[in-house]
């Protein structure tokens, strides 16, 4: 959860604000959409990382401004529907899920991050989605590793036992 939010939080201080500003529909393909995709997709390497993509406020929707998913990603102003956690971002503070999202694309840790332009304003959020099930993948090897070494220090303590009692005896 804390990576998920620290991602967010880097990638929106990465963006520059008056480039994410500019873009609009059918701006793909532009420097400034190039630019912003490119370090979007920076942050793509982290195999946690699962989903990273910007939106903003127009009138009383969020739409999507650069997705870093170039394949299947959201279009430039394509609408998404907005909860709690996305509006504070809107409204400048960094937020992230309470609880885990499970959508058609699997379930996610989400946080989102605003982008603030030089005055101090909201230009868009970037939002994180780290997978849960790679994650939960992480978390399973860490305990069959913790569980092996835990195996081999009982193994070796109790033949240095062994040799202990025969010494002794």
């Amino acid at each position: 959860r804390d990576k998920t939010m620290a991602m967010a939080e880097s990638a929106a201080n990465t963006i520059n604000a008056e480039q994410i500003a500019g873009i609009e529909a059918g701006d793909e393909g532009t420097e400034d959409h190039i630019v912003v995709l490119e370090q979007l997709q920076g942050f793509l390497v982290s195999e946690d990382i699962e989903y990273i993509y910007t939106m903003r406020r127009v009138d009383d929707t969020v739409q999507f401004v650069v997705d870093a998913d170039t394949e299947e990603g959201a279009a430039i102003g394509e609408e998404y529907e907005t909860y709690d956690k996305i509006e504070m971002a809107l409204d400048g503070e960094a937020s992230m899920d309470d609880e885990v999202t499970t959508d058609e694309w699997g379930s996610f840790y989400s946080a989102f991050a605003p982008i603030v332009d030089a005055d101090g304003n909201v230009v868009a959020i970037v939002g994180v989605d780290c997978s849960v099930d790679s994650i939960n993948d992480k978390v399973a090897d860490m305990t069959k590793t913790l569980i092996i070494v835990e195996l081999i220090c009982v193994a070796i303590a109790f033949v240095i036992s062994m040799i202990m009692g025969r010494v002794m005896a």
